[in-house]
């Protein structure tokens, strides 16, 4: 996530947290990165804990409707515990300017990653519409709708995405703040009920559908252009996934189903993402230690799949061999999913079909 310096009229400290860098910024107020001294004599930042601060806007502060809603929020959100999901680690709900404070979480954003290096690979899109599949799960399971579900809330970190602002466009939406025609929402993102104004959690669903698409293609499958006009075609037509590979496609076109009611939800789709069979803990954590790229940023292993041939990895990872004072760290297989194959299976697979002496049998079909 960039980074920007701190403006005239930004605090310098908000609760216990030294603020030392604007995030973003947004409907709701701005986010600040903010470090805390791990003890009261080393006030230095590189021995402090980072966190990401989100000072809430004026307006919102003198609405009593959403102090009182945003009190009740925080609670359910400090409840979710996710793999992929950032921690909510306190809030103040009653000072003159509320805030929330959560993990900060290192690295670009979704949008800002593609942006750069174009559609992600095919390994790294199906640890991402795991990990996003796992975080809606936990998400949900605390009571929490996010309904802001978008490329730029996904952070590309070291070990897997992380998704964050959620919740908190549930509490803004159910306040009289909305009444003044502001939006709740990313036109290019929303469900066709969030457009009615009938959310729930059946439509981050259709945003974790849409945000795959994007990440496999680098355009919304519902186009670009005027709001009114992406909105309309929501609402009426039929989405472009060609880029979504065959094996995530049919699962990402029932989450795109108009009807509310016969998209599957968030548990159904990491089942069928991570397999149950499997009996992980932690399913999505089996998947994206084979699927993401530089899991363990520094332990040699080679990146099974970039987006494309420029981009770097997410954390950078050394070409040469472990030093013989650090650990040698293996990556274990997930067991097989009910979609997923993955890519050296798969190889090795189109390598016994090609006959002798002969071309690769998809390439002669044009493939």
């Amino acid at each position: 996530m960039a980074r920007e310096p701190l403006r005239d009229g930004d605090p310098s400290r908000v609760g216990r947290y030294r603020l030392t860098a604007r995030l973003g910024a947004g409907g709701m107020g701005v986010v600040y990165l903010g470090v805390v001294p791990d003890a009261p004599n080393q006030p230095d930042a590189e021995q402090a804990s980072r966190a990401a601060v989100k000072v809430l806007r004026p307006e919102l502060a003198d609405d009593p409707e959403f102090r009182a809603r945003f009190g009740r929020e925080v609670a359910a959100l400090m409840r979710v515990r996710g793999e992929c999901t950032v921690r909510v680690i306190e809030a103040d709900t009653t000072s003159s300017r509320p805030f929330m404070v959560t993990e900060y979480a290192e690295g670009p954003s979704l949008s800002e990653y593609i942006d750069a290096y174009g559609p992600l690979g095919a390994d790294m899109l199906y640890g991402l519409a795991t990990g996003l599949a796992e975080a809606l799960s936990a998400i949900h399971a605390a009571g929490v709708v996010h309904r802001d579900l978008k490329p730029s809330n996904v952070i590309l970190g070291q070990s897997g995405p992380k998704v964050i602002d959620f919740g908190i466009a549930q509490t803004l939406d159910a306040t009289s703040v909305t009444k003044t025609g502001m939006m709740v929402g990313s036109a290019g993102f929303m469900s066709p009920e969030q457009v009615t104004g009938r959310a729930g959690q059946a439509a981050d669903i259709f945003a974790w559908a849409v945000t795959v698409a994007y990440a496999a293609s680098g355009q919304p499958p519902f186009g670009t252009g005027e709001s009114l006009a992406i909105l309309y075609r929501i609402l009426h037509d039929a989405p472009d996934v060609a880029a979504v590979p065959e094996t995530l496609r049919p699962l990402v076109m029932s989450a795109l189903a108009k009807d509310p009611q016969r998209r599957p939800t968030a548990d159904e789709l990491l089942d069928q993402l991570a397999n149950p069979a499997a009996r992980h803990d932690r399913p999505a954590r089996s998947v994206l230690d084979y699927t993401w790229p530089s899991t363990q940023p520094h332990s040699g292993q080679a990146v099974l799949s970039a987006p494309v041939s420029s981009a770097p990895a997410v954390g950078r990872p050394r070409t040469g061999p472990p030093r013989a004072s650090e650990p040698r760290v293996s990556r274990r297989r997930p067991e097989p999913s009910l979609l997923f194959e993955p890519a050296r299976a798969a190889a090795a697979r189109r390598r016994r079909l090609r006959p002798r002496g002969g071309l690769d049998p998809r390439r002669r079909q044009g493939h």
